[in-house]
């Protein structure tokens, strides 16, 4: 009676913070607020990313750090997002991708909580001197929390950090649009004589 309950409330969690976090503008509440509130996103003009994975599982061996790097990684490169190993300038952020999984004692399954948010390097007012990390994507929220059976786990992490991963990507790309292509002149048009009227 008690797995039941837990998987309502996983369920019901689940659903209210992906409802939260995406509003109809296809950004996210943190995002839209930002904007109303200061004009601006702290995404604009960030050139790169530095990914950061976090596994911290007691004894699943479903989930693997490395896997969920390369998901990560291989996500923000299709979005057309720079992936960094190192810092060349102040126009990159740190993503960072935390999974904390628990194993329920006596029953076939696990606590979990993922999260998904960007720090970046910042000054005071006061004395720009002072520089320091902090988190500037989302302005807040909470870690998606779940429940997931043994032999779903690594179904389940999959699911729900291509779910934050399209929130933050939409809300990247929203902040820095590309810039349309320039057409190319077809062979037709090149060798084509242009003719004076």
């Amino acid at each position: 009676m008690k797995s039941k309950k837990y998987w309502i409330l996983a369920a019901v969690v689940t659903c209210v913070s992906v409802f939260l976090s995406m509003s109809v503008l296809g950004i996210s509440f943190g995002e839209k607020n930002q904007l109303e509130i200061y004009g601006i996103s702290t995404l604009k003009g960030l050139k790169g990313v530095n990914v950061h994975v976090f596994l911290f599982d007691d004894e699943s061996t479903q989930v693997n750090r490395d896997t969920l790097q390369t998901k990560v990684e291989l996500e923000l490169r299709k979005a057309g997002i720079k992936v960094v190993s190192d810092m060349p300038d102040n126009n990159v952020g740190f993503l960072f991708v935390v999974c904390q999984l628990d194993k329920a004692k006596d029953l076939p399954m696990y606590y979990g909580a993922l999260s998904v948010s960007l720090h970046q390097d910042i000054k005071l007012i006061r004395n720009p001197k002072i520089m320091t990390r902090a988190q500037t994507w989302p302005l807040s929220k909470a870690p998606t929390i779940f429940i997931a059976g043994d032999k779903v786990l690594e179904q389940q992490v999959d699911e729900i950090l291509t779910d934050l991963l399209d929130i933050f990507l939409n809300d990247y790309l929203a902040a820095n649009p590309k810039e349309p292509e320039k057409r190319k002149p077809t062979f037709e048009e090149l060798v084509k004589p242009k003719t004076n009227k």
